[in-house]
């Protein structure tokens, strides 16, 4: 194209095909400067790639660079276009309000889809969870199996797949379990209220005890709490050091065990619902 243009400038064709010449050499031309540019684009975007994945980041997802990687080349493509455009003569004001108007109406048209696909720009780059955190979406939990363009997907505790849109996510009140580096666990229990007043002052120390042994928990506090209907009411506060709700159950289920053993020992009764009449003659 170079030797084309050059030995044309020695050789007289006739206006319309110099100008023939010009424009197809500009074309090129153009065409090289994106191409090249597309190039420069593709090395950066996988320089970063390769230098997040060896970092080793957990669940790291490429995919927002590969996206933006593809809207900088059409960006490219259409100022080229719009540059040749304007070089062979044609009016590009009158091209680029017509392309405003559609863009607009297209916008309009694609308001959800739009609003999902910068919504999951938002959760990549704030990261307010990544694939495998288990997490609770208004009432509905799941692990997070997949995070897309337009939604993210959760397998639920029954094992079926969630499918919530990305605008959703980022619009309502997410609990992230996995973030959690202790679970606090808070229990009440009634005894009966002919237990002897010793027996109800050794009741916290009883608890405590029980609750030390365990490998995995972390005693707070156990109080005589208030007398109820049918029962003097104790509540128990301790944490779990796991954010697994597997050890947690294991744990509770050994404390409720202990405490059964401990209180019939001690001959403690606990209470359950009842009610006295009295009836006169």
């Amino acid at each position: 194209m170079i030797s084309l243009f050059a030995s044309s400038q020695f050789v007289t064709f006739g206006d319309n095909t110099d100008q023939f010449i010009s424009y197809v050499v500009f074309a090129f031309f153009l065409f090289f400067i994106v191409n090249a540019s597309q190039k420069v684009i593709n090395y950066f975007i996988e320089n970063l790639i390769d230098r997040r994945s060896q970092q080793k980041e957990s669940h790291f997802d490429a995919s927002p660079f590969r996206v933006l990687s593809k809207v900088l080349k059409g960006v490219l493509w259409v100022l080229a276009i719009l540059i040749f455009l304007q070089n062979i003569g044609y009016n590009v004001s009158t091209l680029l309000a017509g392309i405003g108007i559609g863009g607009v109406a297209i916008a309009f048209a694609l308001q959800n889809i739009l609003e999902d696909i910068f919504a999951y720009f938002s959760i990549y780059f704030d990261r307010p969870f990544v694939v495998g955190d288990f997490l609770d979406v208004d009432g509905q939990y799941g692990t997070v199996h997949y995070i897309g363009i337009k939604s993210t997907r959760l397998i639920s505790l029954q094992g079926e797949e969630l499918i919530i849109p990305n605008q959703v996510l980022t619009s309502s009140k997410v609990h992230n379990y996995k973030k959690m580096k202790e679970r606090r666990i808070q229990f009440s229990f009634g005894i009966l209220y002919e237990t002897p007043t010793e027996t109800i002052r050794k009741i916290p120390m009883i608890l405590e005890d029980i609750i030390k042994v365990e490998e995995n928990a972390r005693f707070d506090r156990a109080h005589f709490k208030s007398f109820g209907d049918s029962s003097l009411d104790f509540e128990v506060v301790y944490f779990m050091l796991t954010d697994d709700y597997r050890l947690y159950m294991d744990t509770q289920e050994s404390i409720n065990l202990k405490m059964l053993e401990s209180f019939t020992k001690e001959r403690i009764e606990f209470a359950y619902p009842t009610r006295t009449v009295f009836m006169k003659k």
